[in-house]
């Protein structure tokens, strides 16, 4: 009786499932009308799958897997770089030290033509190290450059438009949390991805700058210029973002030389981010709390 209920669960007749194609047809179509209908990917994706399983193979067996699916999911090592590179990018965002890097970028760029959108670009670039989403880099540093760019009546269609291209770099600048997600699904290296998005993020940086120059060469009204700093103010201004830059070159060059995992690379990246932001007296409760609170919601989603 045994054998019997076992050799059915692995291969259901003809009355108990239906046949592959048609099942992929009304699976994708179902999934197409509860995205239009609202519903978050999660679910639908969720819903799709044990009901296109449960056609295919049985339900019995579709109710199994969803058991244990997700358990196992979410009880995989590596997933725990998520929560913990996303915690360093928003306890990085609450203390201020996004702040820190625009101010500083701008006391060493912001006197060049365009100086302050590249000053922009640049601190995008290196928040993206710290973040891993653009979402939050675009946030973060849209909130101090934007009224800046404002200020010394930067064109819109330049502020706006570098602030929704370069907060992009957050994807490809390590640690991106997309290239967690990809190495996670396709069962890739972590530190190998990391490490191949560091030239694309550089070199798309570096066009974003010669683009800013030449714009606002060829259209001077697009940007005026702002005065120099003196070399104590952008001296200083070093001091305050050297922390950070420290943490950013440890996490990286401890994956690439291998001294520690990525998800050990994480934990040793929130508590530098921490440990800068009580060497600069930024870190606080409500920094930490909000920090935490933002990292459930996104992480929850993810």
């Amino acid at each position: 009786m045994r054998s019997r209920c076992a050799l059915l669960w692995a291969h259901p007749t003809p009355r108990q499932a239906m046949e592959g194609t048609a099942v992929g047809l009304i699976g994708l179509c179902l999934f197409v009308v509860l995205l239009f209908l609202g519903m978050p990917i999660g679910f639908v994706m969720a819903i799709v799958g044990f009901l296109g399983f449960g056609l295919l193979r049985g339900f019995h067996a579709g109710l199994s897997l969803l058991a244990t699916q997700a358990f196992r999911t979410s009880n995989d090592y590596i997933l725990g770089v998520v929560p913990l590179f996303t915690a360093m990018g928003y306890l990085a965002m609450h203390m201020r030290l996004s702040g820190d890097l625009f101010h500083a970028a701008h006391r060493w760029f912001g006197h060049v033509r365009g100086g302050i959108a590249i000053a922009t670009t640049i601190a995008c670039t290196i928040f993206g190290a710290i973040c891993g989403t653009s979402i939050g880099v675009a946030a973060a540093i849209g909130a101090i450059a934007l009224p800046e760019m404002r200020k010394f009546k930067y064109k819109s269609e330049l502020s706006t438009g570098l602030l929704s291209s370069a907060g992009n770099l957050g994807f490809l600048i390590p640690p991106s949390l997309v290239f967690v997600i990809y190495a996670i699904i396709t069962e890739q290296s972590i530190g190998v991805l990391f490490i191949a998005g560091i030239l694309p993020g550089v070199l798309l940086c570096l066009l974003f700058i010669a683009t800013i120059y030449i714009w606002c060469r060829l259209d001077p009204s697009a940007c005026t210029l702002s005065p120099p700093f003196p070399w104590v103010e952008r001296l200083r201004a070093v001091r305050y973002v050297s922390g950070v830059l420290l943490v950013v070159g440890i996490v990286l060059a401890g994956i690439y030389a291998g001294l520690f995992t990525p998800t050990e690379a994480a934990a040793i990246g929130v508590f530098g981010v921490g440990l800068v932001g009580l060497l600069f007296r930024r870190f606080s409760r409500e920094a930490l709390t909000t920090a935490l609170r933002e990292t459930a919601l996104l992480t929850g989603k993810i």
